[in-house]
């Protein structure tokens, strides 16, 4: 018998949460703490994410158009998709500003910027290297 997908999701959603919850933040595998290995899955879970919603959401597009069939259709659907477009990629940057407006992202708590001057950032940069293998993977999916 075959579990609907919205039952396999919310098992496995319970076996994570216990999994993360028995494992705890101390606990290491081969030096390497547990957290460490979340956080390694989950950034490439989400970089994966965010590389295929552009092509996904072009493909649906294109697929949407090229089934309208008649050029009058067209003409509406066309102007819909637009409106829509243009009223979400608004709303979005309405709620971009006010986050960034509110949360102040690079501003410490004296309500300086973190780093000022060009030398500020270039000696915070100086002597970085390439990465261990995980940074290295992780960089292989991009943002």
């Amino acid at each position: 018998m075959k579990l609907a997908l919205h039952w396999q999701i919310l098992i496995a959603l319970v076996f994570a949460a216990l999994a993360g919850f028995l494992s705890g933040t101390e606990t290491t595998i081969f030096g390497v703490p547990w957290i460490a290995i979340y956080t390694f899955i989950g950034t490439l879970f989400l970089n994966a994410l965010k590389m295929i919603v552009v092509p996904l959401v072009v493909s649906a597009i294109i697929t949407g158009v090229a089934n309208v069939g008649d050029n009058g259709g067209f003409g509406r659907l066309g102007g819909k998709t637009l409106g829509y477009y243009v009223l979400t990629s608004t709303i979005a940057i309405i709620i971009g500003l006010v986050l960034v407006s509110l949360i102040q992202p690079g501003v410490n708590d004296d309500g300086v910027p973190v780093l000022e001057t060009s030398d500020e950032i270039m000696q915070a940069v100086a002597g970085k290297s390439g990465g261990d293998v995980v940074d290295v993977f992780l960089r292989m999916i991009p943002t």
